[in-house]
C-alpha cells in the first residue's frame, strides 16, 4: 500500500523501533496451550490503584470512581460517542482537494481494526476512556520488517510513563502485565507510541481527573453510603425502646439485638411490633436537613457532568428547563463542539504526526467525521441538502451524505435556471 504510494523511498523513510525489541514470539517452553494460555487479561485489571484521601473520610480511586453511576455514565458517554466517529485517511488532490486513501497501510487500523484482537471502535473506546478517566492513553505502535504500520496496542496508564533522556522524549513501561499482549517492559522512543493527553501544564502528560476531583467524588460517595444504610434500615431512623423499670447492660443488648433482627430492614419494616416486659417503642423522626441528601446527590451528578464537560441532561441528570427538540437540539451542538471536538483535534493531530512519514504528512492526514453527531432530522436536511444543492454541492455529493450510491449524471453541478418574464410584465 504504501510503498506503491511512495516508492523506493516510502520504505527508508519508515521508523522502527530500536529501543527495545517490541513484539517477539514467546520461547517454545512457554508456548500457551488449551491447557496453560500464556495470555491473562485479568493481569491489566489487577493492576494496584492509587486511592486518593477525602475531607468526607471515603478514599477515592479510578476503579472505585468508576462504581459511581454519574462517572460511569460520562466516561461511558465520551468514549463511545468518540469511538462512533468513523476515523478516516485522506491524500491531499493536486487542485487543493482531498480523497480517502483507503489504499495507504494506516487506514485499515485506524477504520477497522486497531490490531489483531480490537477492532477500530473498541480500541478507540478503551484508550477514549483511559484519556477520560485518568488524563492519558497511550498504544505502542507497531510495525512489520518493512515498516508499514500493522497494529496499535494499548497500554493501562499505570504501566507506562513519559521519561526525558539525553534531552530526548521517552516512554518507559515498568509493569509485566502488558507481557499479557506481547508488550515487554523497558523504553521506548516517542515515534513509538501513540500517546494523548488531556489537559495538563506540562504539555506532556495530562492531569487525573478523578484525583483532581477527589473531595466532589467523596462526597457523592458519602451521599451513596448514607442512602444504602438510611434505607438499609426501613428507610427510617433509629427509634427508642423504653423498659418499664431499669435493666442491665446486657438485659438491655439481648433487647436490642432482638428487635434488630425482627424490624430493621426494608424487607422486615411494617411488620406488627410485639412488646415485652412493659417496654415502649419511640420512633425518632427525620431531621429534614438529613432528608435532603437526594438533593446532595442532584448536586452531586451536575458537579461530576461538569468535571467531564457533559450536559447533565445526557446522563440522566436534571437539565433546569423543559426539555424541548430545540433545546436538545443545541445541547447536543454544544456537546459535539465543546466535549467532543477537543478531542478529536488532540486525536487528529496526535495521529498525524506519530503515524506518517515526515515526507507524508505534508499529503496526507487523519480526520475524524463529526457528521453523524452533528445530523439534524430527515426534514431540516433536506432543506440543507437543497440549499447546498443550488450553490456547492452535486447530487452525487448528496447522495453519498445519505449513503446512497451515485447516479448518473450527479456529479455536475446545478445549472441556474433562467429568470423567466410573464408576458406583458416589466423586465
Amino acid at each position: 500500500m504504501g510503498a506503491a504510494i511512495q516508492g523506493k523511498e516510502w520504505n527508508r523513510l519508515r521508523w522502527r523501533p530500536k529501543s527495545v525489541e517490541v513484539f517477539s514470539s514467546a520461547p517454545e517452553s512457554a508456548r500457551s496451550s488449551p491447557e496453560n494460555p500464556s495470555t491473562n487479561f485479568s493481569a491489566w485489571l489487577d493492576l494496584a490503584e492509587q486511592s486518593f484521601g477525602t475531607g468526607s473520610g471515603i478514599a477515592i480511586s479510578n476503579e472505585s470512581a468508576m462504581r459511581q453511576v454519574a462517572v460511569f455514565a460520562c466516561i461511558r458517554l465520551l468514549s463511545e460517542t468518540f469511538a462512533a466517529q468513523p476515523m478516516v485517511v485522506y491524500r491531499r488532490t493536486p487542485s487543493g482537494g482531498r480523497d480517502r486513501a483507503d489504499d495507504h497501510d494506516v487506514y485499515p487500523i485506524l477504520h477497522d481494526a486497531w490490531n489483531a484482537y480490537q477492532t477500530s471502535f473498541i480500541g478507540r473506546e478503551t484508550m477514549q476512556a483511559q484519556a477520560v478517566g485518568r488524563g492519558n492513553t497511550y498504544a505502542i505502535i507497531e510495525r512489520n520488517s518493512g515498516g508499514y504500520l500493522v497494529g496499535l496496542w494499548p497500554v493501562p496508564c499505570n504501566c507506562i510513563e513519559p521519561v526525558t533522556l539525553r534531552d530526548e522524549l521517552w516512554y518507559r513501561i515498568t509493569n509485566d502485565g502488558t507481557q499479557a499482549l506481547g508488550i515487554k517492559p523497558g523504553l521506548y522512543k516517542a515515534q513509538d507510541v501513540l500517546h494523548v493527553p488531556g489537559l495538563g501544564y506540562d504539555g506532556i502528560r495530562g492531569y487525573n481527573p478523578i484525583a483532581l476531583a477527589r473531595e466532589a467524588l467523596g462526597l457523592n460517595a458519602a451521599a451513596e453510603r448514607f442512602g444504602g444504610q438510611f434505607f438499609g434500615n426501613g428507610a427510617r431512623m433509629s427509634g427508642v425502646l423504653s423498659p418499664e423499670g431499669p435493666m442491665s447492660r446486657d438485659q438491655a443488648l439481648v433487647a436490642k439485638k432482638a428487635w434488630d433482627e425482627i424490624h430493621s430492614g426494608v424487607y422486615k419494616s411494617h411488620k406488627t411490633a410485639l412488646l415485652s416486659h412493659g417496654m415502649k417503642y419511640t420512633a425518632l423522626s427525620v431531621n429534614p436537613d438529613e432528608a435532603q441528601f437526594l438533593d446532595t446527590r442532584k448536586f452531586s451528578l451536575s458537579e461530576i457532568a461538569r468535571l467531564f464537560r457533559v450536559p447533565p441532561s445526557m446522563i440522566g441528570g436534571a437539565s433546569g428547563d423543559t426539555q424541548t427538540y430545540a433545546n436538545h437540539e443545541q445541547r447536543m451542538l454544544e456537546f459535539a463542539q465543546m466535549s467532543i471536538r477537543p478531542w478529536n483535534v488532540r486525536w487528529e493531530q496526535e495521529c498525524n504526526r506519530k503515524l506518517f512519514t515526515p515526507r507524508e504528512r505534508g499529503r496526507y492526514f487523519v480526520e475524524l467525521n463529526m457528521d453523524g453527531i452533528l445530523r439534524a432530522d430527515i426534514k431540516s436536511r433536506y432543506e440543507s441538502y437543497n440549499l447546498g444543492i443550488d450553490r456547492w454541492l452535486t447530487t452525487n455529493e448528496v447522495r453519498d451524505l445519505e449513503n446512497r450510491n451515485p447516479v448518473e449524471g450527479g456529479d455536475g453541478f446545478k445549472q441556474p435556471q433562467p429568470v423567466v418574464v410573464p408576458a406583458g410584465a416589466k423586465a
